[in-house]
């Protein structure tokens, strides 16, 4: 069986065939501009990877600052890298850090009134740009289904979390919560 990686990683990340993307956060002060490779266009693979490689970048001193008198914060930042540092040998703090108890991808979205003032002013601008949004770590199954499979295997009334697949039109996740005993 195909891990969810190996399944999306290649897929296309949206509908219509786009080069490249600006993503931003709520959650945090940091940018990427993704750029598919020359005759290629984003793919899923893609956005997790830039978003992986920012997140493990080292939080800098200047962006410390941004947080240094807000005590809830870093605190907040301080427990999450206590955690990670349990399992990793790297023990200065990563921007991975500063999303706190809140570090599973949910998504991208769009939120032009977010966009506008995010903006640098005088900068250039990208024609797409997404939020990421991340949200606490819960642990679900999820499964990749066609819009065929997902209307033989489920009927209308089936209450499961069922969303249209953020990275194309005919595909499904499936995420049902892990019941524990």
């Amino acid at each position: 069986m195909l891990s969810t990686w190996q399944q999306i990683s290649h897929v296309p990340a949206f509908l219509t065939p786009t080069h490249e993307i600006l993503i931003i956060s709520k959650a945090f002060p940091w940018s990427i501009i993704i750029r598919a490779p020359a005759g290629s266009v984003i793919t899923c693979g893609a956005i997790f990877e830039g978003l992986h490689e920012l997140l493990q970048k080292h939080i800098e001193d200047s962006e410390w600052a941004i947080v240094a008198l807000d005590k809830t914060r870093r605190e907040a930042i301080e427990k999450a890298a206590k955690s990670r540092q349990e399992k990793d040998t790297d023990k200065r703090l990563k921007r991975i850090d500063w999303l706190g108890d809140t570090p599973m991808f949910k998504g991208l979205e769009r939120d032009e009134e977010f966009e506008k003032k995010r903006h640098l002013p005088g900068s250039a601008s990208v024609t797409e740009t997404w939020v990421v949004r991340f949200g606490k770590a819960v642990m679900v199954i999820m499964y990749l289904l066609s819009s065929w499979e997902f209307r033989d295997t489920f009927p209308s009334q089936t209450r499961v979390m069922i969303q249209p697949h953020a990275y194309t039109s005919t595909c499904y996740v499936l995420r049902l919560p892990v019941t524990y005993y």
